[in-house]
Formats: structure tokens, C-alpha cells, sequence
């Protein structure tokens, strides 16, 4: 279906246009309908429409430097004038623009519009006629095109899009959330890269066209999904697009979202932190992070451990001296987060020099250990494990308990033992990677998740036995087994009677 934005001063011209035409039989959509060159200029960066139907004289911008700019941004979109300027010299201006029709007021009728419309039609079908013979740059990659300008920060930067947008009198977008997808530069074709933006659109339901932008280092979404509290689901739909790309195509993505809205104008910073944070992806052993509006790292567990260093300092009794140096070499290890690996290390050691210095339990070949595996570490999380086993269990601080997010993960797997739980998705629940769960739910549980699930299941089981009127076979299905006779064999090998004679006992 096309879109159309109608862009007409004098209010029942617009409104004429907008009512006397049947744009549903037509396979259009109105999208807008605005009173002037600014807010037209606005609502085409808003709703890129197919077809922009302007007049030429109205106040503020006018209309023939309303569509020079749109085919600065724009060279399929199709335009037609409505006017009352019948001059030779202003005619031939706007045909410079590639005008689809050019209509004067005074003399046009429902018959001409009407056949301005079915032009525009014949001529997307050609161009998609063309786009499929040639391989010429579709809508997409002309938006692409515009973005590579300014969310890449190159030839035009977000400073310079936010004066002229200023000095022109045109709003600027409201704030939004985002989705960077980081890639690699090098070996990632440009299909491929659609199609995984189109993975992306069908995971988190989005808008195609209007959503994504390929951009020379990232994949750049506009959306406010993860703005809510409700993202367990989008965060499981990025785990399953990225280890379908990992498995098919041998890719690595990494997801980085927004926790909070974007302005326009705080845009180069957290693009430049955000970019720099999916460069160091070893740091992080899941594909999915979360950040905050500066692009600084919103992830509970990441943040949680840092806030617990801290703790420790007041549980370690440091004197004042050491106290503050060691609150700051905190801070400087947690602000290295974005930068390169050498630097995190090196903040890692100081903090764990300080921790040493106060406590004399920690020997120097404790220390010198911690350093070496440290520098053995391929991941962020990693590194935190090394000083809790190394450092602060011996220097008397509580280790690092997670129990928040072991509690996190059993409490959704008790909400959801009917549906069909797997390691990736109670993983992805609590935002980190499969691997990492499976360690940290076997060194707190001693449990494998296959043995922590049965488990659940059939406690489950033996309280619906006992108090409630299911028949055997719906307990079965409400505890997550499909196979009713293999319901029966591992309730009887876990009890040692069948779920009936538990029953009746």
C-alpha cells in the first residue's frame, strides 16, 4: 500500500483532497496532512511517504525548497503540485525535481487528481520493475544512503542536522528507543545484512522500511519495544536471530538496547559509546546488552557487582587514604568498560591491589594468581568470577551471591513449567548467555538445568496430585510432559510409587 502526505496552506483545498478521494480502493494510505513547508518537511522525515501531494506558495518554507529537499533525501518518492502559480519560470523550476503532474487550482477537477494518483501508481510499478531487472537501489537503501550521512557521523554530523533543522524553524524528532546491531565490517555482505534486518522486523514485529538503517559499522532500529518493562520476549527473539545467524551463516551479532529514550541531540555520544562497546564484545559473554540514554552499560548483574566492590570497602575497614583510592580505582574500572581490553585489566589490577593491601590473608602469590588469570580471561563476567574466588573470598567480603538472578530464573521456570523451557530461553529471561547460566546454575545448585526442570516438574506434579481434581494425564500436561508414560517412569524412579498410588496414599 503507498503512502501519501498531502501539503496544502489553504485549509479546504486539504481538506478536499483528503475526503474526496476513496484512498482505500485506491491501495493508498494518508499519512499526514499539514499547513505549511516546515511541518512538511518534518512529517516527510517522520513518515517518508510514497507520494507528496504540496502546493508552491505557503508560508515559512516554500514549496518548490520543500521538494529540493525531499530529493536530497528522496529520489523515488513521487511528487505532485497543486498551485495557482501558472508562470513558465516556476513551472519549469519544479519539473527539474522530477514532478510526477503539475495541477493548477483554478482549473483542475477530481478527473485530473484522480489521474495524477494512477500516474504515480504506474510508476512504482515500473520501478519495481526496474529494481528487480537491474538491482538499482531500492526505498530502503535510499534511506540507508541518508543515514550513512548522519547517524555515521561522516560528511554531515547530528550537530550540523540539529543547527540547520533549527535554523530552518523544522521540530525536531521526539526522542525514541534504539537497537544497534554491531557487525563485521568486512565480512558481511549486503544481502545478508537485509535479511538479517528483516529477521529482526519479524522477531520484534516492526514497521519495514520506516524501522532500520544499514549504516558502515552497525544495523540502526528505531523502536521504543525495549522501553517497557515487558521485554523478555524481544530479548528471546534477538537470542533466537542470533544463534540462527551463528548457526547458518557463522556471524556474530551483538545487540545493544536502549533502556531509556534517544534525543536527537545526545545522538553522537551514545552512538560513539555504543560503537565502541559492541567493538569489545569479548568482554561480554551474551549477545544481548542493554545501556542507558549515554550509552554507559544498564546491564543489573554487571552493575550489581560493581555496586557490591564497593561494598566491600566500608566491609573491609580501609583506612581513609586507602578508602578513597580504592572507591575511585572502582569508578575508573567500571567507566573502562568501552574501551579497550588492556585498560579494563589494568583497572582490574589496581582495585585488586587495594583490596590486598588492606588484608593480610591475601598473599602476594594469591595476588600475582589473580593477575595471571585475569590476563587469561576472554570475558568480562569472567574476570568478575576470577577476583570473587581469588580476592574477596579470602579477603573476608561476602562473594558475589547472584541469588537475584537464580531466583529470577526459577521463578520463571515455575510460571512456565507447561510450555516447553530449554536452557536458551530461561538463559535469555535473565539476560545472559547459555553457557554462562549452565556454570552458574551448577556451582549454586549442583544441578544441571535438565535435572533443575525434572525437579520442579515433578514437585509440581505431587502437589496437583494431592490437591487438586486433574486426572493423571492433565497433571502431566500442566507439568510440561507431552508422554504420559514418560511422566510415569520419572515420577516413580524420583518417589518410588506411580502418580496414582502417590495419590491415593
Amino acid at each position: 500500500m503507498l503512502t501519501v502526505m498531502i501539503v496544502e496552506d489553504e485549509m479546504l483545498v486539504r481538506m478536499g483532497l483528503s475526503v474526496s478521494i476513496d484512498w482505500e480502493k485506491r491501495n493508498m494510505r494518508l499519512v499526514a496532512e499539514v499547513g505549511n513547508g516546515n511541518d512538511g518537511y518534518y512529517a516527510f522525515l517522520r513518515h517518508r511517504p510514497n507520494i507528496v501531494i504540496t502546493d508552491i506558495r505557503m508560508p515559512g518554507m516554500d514549496g518548490l525548497t520543500l521538494i529540493q529537499k525531499i530529493r536530497e533525501l528522496d529520489r523515488s518518492c513521487r511528487i505532485i503540485v497543486i498551485s495557482c502559480m501558472t508562470d513558465f519560470a516556476t513551472l519549469h523550476e519544479a519539473m527539474q525535481y522530477d514532478i510526477s503532474s503539475y495541477l493548477i487550482k483554478a482549473t483542475m477537477t477530481q478527473d485530473n487528481i484522480r489521474d495524477a494518483l494512477d500516474k504515480t501508481t504506474d510508476d512504482f510499478s515500473r520501478l519495481e520493475q526496474v529494481t528487480e531487472s537491474t538491482g538499482s537501489q531500492d526505498r530502503s537503501q535510499i534511506l540507508a544512503d541518508l543515514v550513512a550521512r548522519y547517524l555515521t557521523l561522516h560528511s554531515v554530523t547530528y550537530r550540523q542536522l540539529v543547527s540547520s533543522l533549527t535554523r530552518e524553524g523544522i521540530p525536531l524528532p521526539p526522542p525514541t528507543g534504539l537497537l544497534t546491531v554491531y557487525r563485521n565490517v568486512v565480512s558481511t555482505e549486503q544481502m545478508m545484512l537485509k535479511s538479517v534486518c528483516h529477521l529482526i522486523e519479524n522477531a520484534l514485529s516492526l514497521t519495514r522500511e520506516t524501522n532500520y538503517f544499514i549504516s558502515d559499522h552497525c544495523l540502526i532500529f528505531f523502536t521504543n519495544t525495549f522501553l517497557s518493562d515487558s521485554i523478555d520476549g524481544p530479548i528471546q527473539a534477538l537470542n533466537d536471530v542470533y544463534n540462527y545467524i551463528k548457526e547458518n551463516f557463522s556471524q556474530h551479532l551483538r545487540f545493544v538496547y536502549s533502556t531509556e529514550e534517544i534525543s536527537l541531540e545526545s545522538m553522537p555520544v551514545y552512538l560513539e559509546r555504543v560503537l565502541a562497546l559492541g567493538s569489545r564484545a569479548y568482554l561480554f559473554d551474551t549477545p544481548v546488552l542493554s545501556v542507558d540514554h549515554n550509552g554507559e552499560i544498564a546491564d543489573r548483574d554487571i552493575n550489581g557487582w560493581f555496586e557490591h566492590l564497593q561494598v566491600c570497602a566500608s566491609q573491609l575497614r580501609l583506612d581513609p587514604k586507602l578508602y578513597s583510592d580504592y572507591l575511585n580505582a572502582v569508578q575508573n574500572a567500571y567507566r573502562s568498560l568501552g574501551q579497550p581490553r588492556s585498560e579494563v585489566l589494568k583497572c582490574l589490577y589496581e582495585v585488586t591491589v587495594l583490596l590486598a593491601q588492606n588484608n593480610r590473608k591475601i598473599t602476594p602469590d594469591q595476588l600475582t594468581c589473580c593477575h595471571h588469570y585475569l590476563s587469561k580471561a576472554q570475558s568480562l563476567r569472567s574476570m568478575m568470577s576470577i577476583i570473587d574466588k581469588q580476592i574477596l573470598a579470602f579477603a573476608g567480603a561476602p562473594v558475589t551471591p547472584y541469588t537475584h538472578l537464580l531466583s529470577d530464573a526459577v521463578g520463571y521456570m515455575v510460571d512456565n513449567l507447561e510450555s516447553d523451557l530449554s536452557l536458551t530461553s530461561v538463559a535469555a529471561h535473565v539476560n545472559l548467555s547459555p553457557g554462562y547460566f549452565s556454570t552458574l546454575l551448577k556451582k549454586e545448585t549442583g544441578m544441571r538445568f535438565a535435572e533443575l526442570l525434572g525437579d520442579l516438574r515433578l514437585k509440581r506434579a505431587q502437589d496437583l496430585l494431592k490437591n487438586s481434581e486433574f486426572n493423571i494425564n492433565e497433571i502431566a500436561q500442566k507439568c510440561g510432559y507431552t508422554d504420559i508414560a514418560y511422566f510415569s517412569r520419572c515420577f516413580k524412579k524420583r518417589f518410588g510409587v506411580s502418580p496414582s498410588s502417590w495419590r491415593n496414599l
